[in-house]
């Protein structure tokens, strides 16, 4: 799998963004649809192919205009001691053409069950103090192919972005809710994995989140044809600037 240039994606995702941002694409809301469970390995994953929609107005989805989204609410729990097979939640979706950019954000977490780490006796994290307050759940995302073979790196990237803001506890722009984007350089089938982690000094930690989903409807330049295609529209405003001036 080939990663296209930072500067590139920054480019290629940024002009769709303006878009996006001049006709509302940020309009928050908790996605309806719900995760298969149990969905903690590849055999298993819940497919988001029957849910992807091309909605202007998607919810906290900036680049609706451009991109098809499916939008799932999950649920996560991690035990940062004893591991258990619940520590993932995986989602398969079908790439249908080579160029296609996926932009992949969890949006709107909340905790719902938190044991804190009782160092008094041993020094070590045992269970301890019960709470349901909602003190922030922490995700990360990574990608796979078809045969099981990571793409990416797990992704931890807090993008402070409206859905991500909605709701967090922290304030001040702060969140734990994580951003990936890619550019698939194949057509096929990919599983995205949804992470979690405890916050410091937690033992187990249980959470909700809604997973934004979203594929781009055509291939992006790649960056051989990108100068080219910079040009074509460079050349085709002074057409239509000297258009208007015969007018």
């Amino acid at each position: 799998m080939q990663f296209l240039s930072q500067s590139f994606t920054k480019l290629a995702l940024g002009a769709v963004l303006v878009g996006s941002v001049l006709t509302g694409g940020f309009k928050p809301a908790i996605a309806a649809n719900l995760e298969s469970e149990a969905n903690n390995d590849l055999l298993n994953a819940t497919s988001l192919d029957s849910w992807f929609t091309e909605d202007p107005t998607a919810p906290d989805i900036g680049l609706s205009n451009f991109y098809k989204t499916a939008s799932v609410r999950g649920r996560g729990a991690i035990d940062s001691v004893d591991f258990d097979p619940e520590d993932f939640d995986f989602f398969s979706f079908t790439v249908a053409q080579a160029g296609i950019a996926g932009i992949f954000d969890i949006d709107r977490t909340r905790s719902t069950r938190n044991v804190a780490c009782d160092y008094s006796r041993t020094g070590v994290c045992r269970r301890g103090t019960v709470t349901t307050n909602d003190i922030g759940f922490d995700t990360f995302l990574f990608l796979l192919d078809d045969l099981g073979n990571q793409l990416s790196l797990p992704s931890d990237d807090e993008l402070a972005d409206p859905g991500s803001l909605a709701n967090s506890p922290f304030g001040g722009g702060q969140s734990l809710d994580a951003y990936l984007r890619w550019v698939f350089d194949a057509p096929g089938t990919y599983y995205l994995g949804v992470g979690f982690k405890t916050l410091p000094d937690y033992r187990i930690q249980r959470g909700d989140y809604t997973l934004h989903a979203s594929l781009s409807t055509q291939p992006i330049p790649t960056p051989a044809l990108l100068p080219g295609l910079l040009g074509f529209t460079a050349a085709l405003r002074r057409k239509v600037k000297r258009d208007r001036s015969i007018v």
